[in-house]
């Protein structure tokens, strides 16, 4: 009678381990939309400026460019970092945040020789149709054509309702949340870029197209994400 007693409190801990479990990965995620203005300097710590987001780097920041973009994350506490790209004793800074909803954080920083310094911090709660930010950081550190990007994203029903990942030229530009449309304007070179749709965390599952810029232009596309690829049609670059 005992063992079977103990049996079955080993059988009841064990279910509800994979009940936790269970709950844990099906949490809910919420939007963060961020705003970060980027002081420029003229003369010293003309560096560019990595962005994390617990530990996992969202954006590279062009020195003296501002930066907007959208996550989803869990509900809760997250680190914000801030990083001195290709350097091996990096000046960083961070800061804290909590959300409960769709969100946005909103700072300016400023690289220093020794820190990158954080002002004007402000978190806020946001509603769900607010349009998505606009600034986005320069794809090529020379790029002066204006390119206006125009993403239709199909929402699926049951399957593959992954987010997706938006690069340039292997430069992440912003994750675009599964079903929501993205626009934006970057400034890039002359010349031919690759603009490629990834899978958020795995850059195997992707599509993309070459557009070759001369010149202000608009690209328009629309996305869906399928099992092994993201399909890209009615693809169009006018000028």
């Amino acid at each position: 009678m005992k063992k079977a007693a103990a049996l079955l409190l080993v059988l009841a801990l064990a279910l509800a381990a994979c009940v936790s479990a269970w709950a844990e990965a099906e949490e809910e995620t919420v939007r963060l939309d961020l705003e970060i203005g980027f002081e420029k300097n003229a003369y010293f710590s003309t560096y560019d400026v990595k962005v994390f987001v617990d530990d996992e780097q969202v954006a590279v920041m062009d020195h003296g460019i501002d930066y907007a973009g959208t996550l989803m994350l869990a509900p809760g506490k997250h680190i914000i970092r801030f990083e001195e790209a290709g350097s091996s004793r990096p000046s960083k800074g961070e800061t804290l945040i909590s959300i409960s909803g769709p969100s946005l954080y909103h700072c300016e920083i400023h690289a220093k020789s020794s820190l990158i310094k954080i002002t004007d911090e402000r978190t806020e709660e946001i509603s769900e149709d607010r349009p998505a930010p606009g600034r986005l950081p320069v794809v090529a550190v020379d790029g002066e054509n204006r390119l206006q990007v125009s993403v239709e994203f199909t929402k699926n029903g049951l399957f593959s309702k992954y987010d997706v990942d938006l690069y340039c030229d292997d430069v992440l530009i912003a994750r675009m949340p599964h079903g929501k449309d993205y626009e934006g304007t970057w400034l890039v070179s002359s010349g031919t870029h690759l603009i490629m749709f990834c899978k958020a965390g795995d850059r195997s599952v992707r599509g993309s197209v070459t557009v070759k810029a001369e010149g202000d232009a608009a690209f328009s596309c629309r996305i869906e994400a399928e099992r092994n690829k993201v399909r890209i049609d009615r693809d169009r670059l006018t000028y």
